[in-house]
């Protein structure tokens, strides 16, 4: 699979062609890491981005799966998610210049079930510079762990 079909992949595509060693972790975060480079100048989506840190952690997954290590229901698939969400291996500035530079030490709970689901922690997504308006939050907390437990009960089924 080319780098691009990679990253079209859904989630659930992707987690199949994982668990059944048609593609790698590091394979499927490095078609990410294509279509970023390709698409970032024009979106801007990505308020910061550790390409090394997320090869690391694919890396990581491949290993595990090749050591037969228990692993997530989603393991190996990555994922971003929004700059008001702890994270504690990256920045979170929560879109504005009051808290640039902040890095949490610990995760948030919602970022704790997706590293124990397996997924691999990409990058953080920009948020409205304007914190207290009310388009701030593009998909609400809510939301978000809505369609994370749905994935993680889809993903069960297989």
């Amino acid at each position: 699979m080319t780098s691009m079909e990679l990253a079209a992949l859904s989630g659930l595509e992707a987690q199949r062609l994982l668990s059944e060693g048609k593609i790698t972790a590091l394979e499927q975060t490095e078609g990410c890491l294509a279509r970023v480079a390709t698409d970032e100048s024009r979106v801007q989506a990505w308020a910061f981005l550790d390409p090394e840190l997320a090869r690391a952690q694919a890396r990581r997954c491949d290993e595990a799966r090749q050591l037969g290590r228990p692993q997530g229901p989603l393991h190996g698939i990555p994922v971003g998610v929004k700059d008001i969400i702890d994270t504690r291996d990256m920045p979170t500035e929560n879109g504005t210049p009051i808290h640039a530079g902040r890095r949490p030490t610990r995760d948030a709970a919602v970022v704790e079930r997706l590293r124990e689901a397996g997924f691999g922690l990409f990058d953080v997504q920009v948020m409205s510079p304007h914190l207290g308006s009310l388009g701030c939050v593009e998909i609400p907390r809510a939301e978000f762990l809505r369609s994370v437990r749905a994935a993680v009960a889809d993903a069960r089924r297989f």
